[in-house]
This record gives structure tokens, C-alpha cells and sequence, in this order.
């Protein structure tokens, strides 16, 4: 059965709604707006995905409208003196969205290197244990792709630690952990080429809410896709490293460890991104599925990873899952141009 719905609609403005000035300086942020509302007279740009009729799509649309947001209404309790915090139906208001972005994009190794030293400095300051020689050498280009796995790890094992004990890490910590993760996947595939990536969530309030959560199963990741410029796909949404994701960063150590996180759930969570290098047609043509699947399978064989994992199942498919595709064609230099000019997102909506 085909869904109600069979577009998204991104729109960008110049004005932040909700800005964090603690987190805006590697291009992340949060909005808030009328979930799904259109608004009238938007000073942007927009970007429409048509979403395909595949089961996922349809599961990712269902948990985009089910999920409820994680902000505070005030008009509940000013109107309601009773109003109990633990009563998900006064707590939370369902008409406002919460939304939460990255935008990755490749920069300067050496600047990203001094962020990344600033921000291990700045947890040990505050009384978190983390190895100081992951600290990266800023005077080379060279990727430091063993310390990058271990910052990365850290990221997982003390955001895992906190969701295990369903306790909320402290904002200031939060944000450095978000920054560690930001930083260490902007630079861990550095390329010729321009290209940028963002990544959007619906943030929700599980301690409040829990909205029932779709489990992928072996049809869901046999639709997984190499990642490709324009495409809307299902963002992967999980703490931690895919084995695509170690094979990309050649984590082997991870996969020893037996700590591999597939992706098992879909959330209200998608990314989308465009580059250069899609636009010539000559060279994506090149890097088709089958080159991409022939080089993954040949670092499972060669570093013996059926040892610990079955790399041939569908949970370890390679990709993600594909949502939708460009309504209108738009290259990396125009989606780029129109970013610089209105770099916020202030609206999503499904028509």
C-alpha cells in the first residue's frame, strides 16, 4: 500500500531559530518549529526527496510522525496547575518539533586536529579519565587512524555507560563528546574532493516516551546502498561503528573486541549530502556497488574477520538504507552556495 505521504521538504533559512553557541562552531544545532505545519513566506531554499515505496520507507515514516519531541510545553503548565512532569500527555508537546543537525564537511587536518586536542584536554579538566596519548600530532597531515578509533571508541563506551544507567550526561559533557564525534568523522575520510553531509534527528524523549521501534530484518538491509550524492537515506542512528564503518577505518581492533554495532532499528533519522565528485558522471560511474562490495570483502578475507563475525549476512550489508531521491537535480556547487546564504534548517514536512 502506498503511503499518505511522498515527499520530505528540508528548508533553510538564514536565522536560527534555537541556536547553541556551545556547539555551532562545527556546525551543529538544534531547531524547534510546528511539526509538519507549513510555513508561510520562508525567507531560503528548499530541498524535496520523493520517498520510494519500499517497507523501510514506510516504517521510517511511521516512527517520524509517531515520535513525540522532548520539549517542554509551558501552556500545560500554566494552564494546568496539576500537571504532573511524569504524565507523558502534559509533559511533552507533540505539535512541536525538536530537531537536532550536523553538518559535515571537509576541513583543514591540522585545524581539526587542534580541536580535537582541545577537547581531550577540556574532559580531563573536568575530571574524565581519557588517555592523553590519544592526543594527535598537529604538525602532521598525516590521519592517525588508530588514535581516531580509540577517540571513537571513548565516544561510544561513555555514551553507552550513561544510556545503560539511563542517566543524562551533564550539557558540557555531552557537547564535548558530540564534538569528539564530529571531529573524528570529519576527518577520518579525508578526500580531494569538496563534498559535505548532514545528518538530521527527531529528538525525542525516551525517558518519557518510548515510541515503538521498527527492528530491520534481512529484506530491510538487502535494500542497502553505497551512499551517493542527492540520495535521502536512512540515518544510521546507532552508537557506535558498523563493520562498513571499520572497514572504512580499518578498525580492527573494534571488530577483535567483538564491539561491532550494526544498525538494528529505524529511527526518525535521515542524512542526505552532495559532492563533487558525483557530479562528474564519469567518475561515479567508477565507484559502483560491486567495487565497493569486491574491496570490503576482500579486507574481511584478508584480516580473517569471519573469525568473529558472518560478514555475508544482510545485518552487515554495506550502505544504508535508501529513502527517497531529489525531486530536482541540484550539483554540490549550488547546494553549497545556497548553504553559505542560509545555513539553518527551520522547517521539515511531509506532503
Amino acid at each position: 500500500m502506498q503511503s499518505l505521504y511522498n515527499e520530505i521538504e528540508i528548508t533553510f533559512g538564514s536565522v536560527n531559530p534555537n541556536v547553541n553557541p556551545n556547539i555551532d562552531d562545527i556546525k551543529s544545532s538544534t531547531c524547534l518549529f510546528r511539526n509538519n505545519e507549513h510555513i508561510e513566506n520562508l525567507q531560503g531554499f528548499k530541498i524535496n526527496f520523493i520517498l520510494n515505496n519500499k517497507n523501510i520507507t514506510k516504517e521510517f515514516i511511521k516512527v517520524w510522525k509517531n515520535s513525540k519531541s522532548s520539549v517542554w510545553n509551558p501552556l500545560s503548565e500554566k494552564n494546568n496547575k496539576e500537571t504532573n512532569p511524569n504524565d507523558v500527555n502534559s509533559y511533552l508537546d507533540n505539535k512541536i518539533c525538536n530537531m537536532h543537525y550536523n553538518v559535515y564537511e571537509y576541513k583543514n587536518t591540522i585545524l581539526i586536529k587542534k580541536e580535537i586536542n582541545k577537547v581531550i584536554c577540556a574532559l580531563e579538566n573536568r575530571g574524565h579519565s581519557i588517555d592523553k596519548n590519544l592526543m594527535l600530532d598537529e604538525s602532521s597531515y598525516t590521519i592517525e587512524f588508530y588514535k581516531l578509533n580509540c577517540l571513537h571508541e571513548y565516544f561510544e563506551d561513555t555514551t553507552k555507560e550513561n544510556q545503560d544507567r539511563e542517566e543524562n550526561l551533564d550539557k558540557d559533557t555531552f557537547i564535548l563528546l558530540e564534538k569528539i564525534n564530529h571531529y573524528v568523522h570529519s576527518l577520518e575520510n579525508p578526500s580531494s574532493t569538496n563534498r559535505i553531509f548532514i545528518s538530521v534527528r527527531k529528538i525525542t524523549s525516551n525517558k518519557h516516551f518510548k515510541y515503538p521501534l521498527y527492528q530491520l530484518i534481512d529484506d530491510d538491509y538487502n535494500t542497502f546502498e553505497v551512499i551517493k550524492s542527492g540520495y535521502l537515506y536512512l540515518d544510521y542512528a546507532t552508537v557506535g561503528k558498523d563493520l562498513h564503518c571499520c572497514w572504512m577505518t580499518n578498525d580492527l581492533e573494534l571488530v577483535a573486541k567483538k564491539k561491532v554495532s550494526p544498525q538494528l532499528y529505524c529511527n526518525p533519522n535521515f542524512q542526505f549530502g552532495f559532492s563533487e565528485l558525483d557530479d562528474k558522471s564519469k567518475f561515479s560511474k567508477k565507484y559502483t556497488r560491486q567495487w565497493h562490495l569486491r574491496r570490503y570483502y576482500n579486507w574481511c578475507k584478508d584480516n580473517n574477520i569471519e573469525q568473529f563475525y558472518d560478514y555475508k549476512l544482510p545485518i552487515h550489508n554495506l550502505g544504508r538504507a535508501l529513502l527517497g531521491t531529489l525531486k530536482e537535480h541540484m550539483t554540490y556547487k549550488y547546494f553549497l552556495d545556497q548553504l553559505k546564504k542560509y545555513p539553518y534548517i527551520i522547517n521539515i514536512r511531509l506532503i
